[in-house]
């Protein structure tokens, strides 16, 4: 059953409204999983991909350690239905995140790739990068300097500006800046330092909407290996086999 709520409140982040599109339909939980490796968090019942398609929306940043972590799973999965190593480059993540720092990942130079998937559902990558490697500017122009009071503002409002679908906004902005993550008594979003919106999966098709909220594997075992070394055998990487298995097992259950 699918709850229909109406959302009166207006979540405020320093005194600032952030930007809204109408309410999507789903309940809003008291709190969700944030970087439970392994694990997605099922939204509702709705399908926002077109006909007969999975769409996945990878939403981070270009120096996010989470983000990096994530890229190899999302490549890996995508390229097992034909090649898509024309469509990445190779890339570390910030080099002042401390444990964190420096993660091998790939950056998507391809916005929107399209694979053919089971069945022949088409399975359709889009990916958004709200902040530059050290999170000091906003990624695309015009280039927002980014401080501790418009981190989250300022990469909503580039969501907007780059036209990520109205319910998926809505969901990207719900579970990381107004739903709880599970053990703490705020939003993801809060959690940094400076507070931003972290990285965020929308998996969605035909039987429902799934999200993985912040990383789908530690990142921190990739640090062994250089990023030419996973490009060319992403399944080196630990976490990696698993989380590509996690993709999959997503969007065939969604399909």
């Amino acid at each position: 059953v699918v709850v229909v709520i109406v959302v009166i409140a207006v979540f405020a982040f320093n005194l600032v409204h952030l930007p809204s599109f109408k309410s999507s339909s789903y309940q809003l939980p008291s709190s969700i999983p944030f970087s439970s490796f392994g694990t997605y968090y099922a939204v509702n019942s709705s399908d926002y991909a077109p006909s007969s398609s999975v769409n996945i929306y990878f939403v981070t940043w270009v120096g996010c350690p989470y983000g990096a972590g994530d890229s190899w799973e999302l490549y890996n999965y995508l390229n097992g239905f034909g090649s898509i190593s024309s469509s990445v480059i190779d890339h570390y993540s910030d080099p002042s995140e401390g444990k964190l720092a420096s993660i091998p990942g790939l950056l998507f130079n391809d916005n929107h790739i399209s694979v053919t998937g089971v069945n022949g559902i088409s399975i359709n990558l889009d990916t958004y990068y709200l902040y530059n490697e050290e999170m000091t500017q906003s990624f695309n122009s015009p280039v927002v300097n980014i401080t501790s009071l418009n981190a989250i503002t300022v990469a909503l409002s580039e969501l907007q500006a780059d036209n990520l679908p109205a319910p998926i906004y809505n969901i990207v902005k719900d579970f990381t800046t107004v739903v709880n993550a599970t053990g703490y008594s705020k939003a993801s979003a809060l959690l940094g330092n400076p507070a931003h919106i972290n990285t965020i999966i929308v998996f969605t098709g035909p039987k429902g909407t799934d999200i993985i909220n912040g990383g789908m594997i530690d990142p921190q075992p990739l640090l062994q290996f250089t990023d030419k070394t996973l490009l060319s055998n992403p399944s080196l990487g630990t976490g990696v086999s698993a989380g590509t298995t996690l993709v999959s097992d997503i969007v065939n259950s969604l399909s």
